[in-house]
């Protein structure tokens, strides 16, 4: 989560970056400033530009080793690359970074939702924080929509984090 915490504030300060969340604020959010419409703009921006892949099969044909490493791609890296992909780490920076650039905060959400491994944080997403207070679940990588999360029933355990890698109680 540190590591994920400082890639996305280097990301908040980089010039593309900054150039796409304005973007996709116009493109998904038909340019409104409203909080909610900013959030969900930088989901939609997500969803449609970032290809979901697993981490697994790269690490483990590189280093042999599928569950002891993982890859992060910075938000700013990735959107100079030719293919946007990455698992749900890099969909949760993209949107934090994208936030950050918008100026509403967030949060890292890991939960851990594999009925297999109840105890071990499992999957990581993003919850915008809105200027009322209002949090909301912003899962591109697994959601259909803004607002899903991993439903309730699924979830052995939650922790939220906020910007600078701290629990939130």
């Amino acid at each position: 989560i540190e590591q994920m915490c400082l890639l996305i504030k280097e990301s908040i300060n980089d010039p593309v970056t900054q150039m796409v969340a304005q973007r996709a604020c116009k493109t998904w959010g038909q340019g409104s400033d409203d909080p909610r419409s900013v959030a969900w703009s930088c989901w939609w921006y997500a969803k449609h530009a970032i290809k979901f892949v697993l981490d697994e099969p790269a690490v483990r044909s590189i280093f042999g080793t599928p569950d002891t490493l993982e890859f992060l791609v910075s938000p700013a890296l990735m959107l100079r690359s030719r293919k946007m992909q990455g698992d749900c780490d890099d969909f949760t920076m993209m949107i934090c970074a994208l936030l950050g650039c918008r100026g509403l905060g967030y949060e890292i959400i890991t939960v851990a939702a594999s009925p297999r491994d109840p105890q071990t944080f499992s999957h990581v997403y993003c919850r915008a924080i809105l200027p009322d207070g209002s949090r909301v679940p912003l899962d591109a990588s697994h959601g259909k929509y803004p607002g899903w999360q991993v439903p309730t029933g699924h979830v052995s355990r939650f922790q939220a984090w906020d910007s600078e890698g701290n629990p939130v109680a």
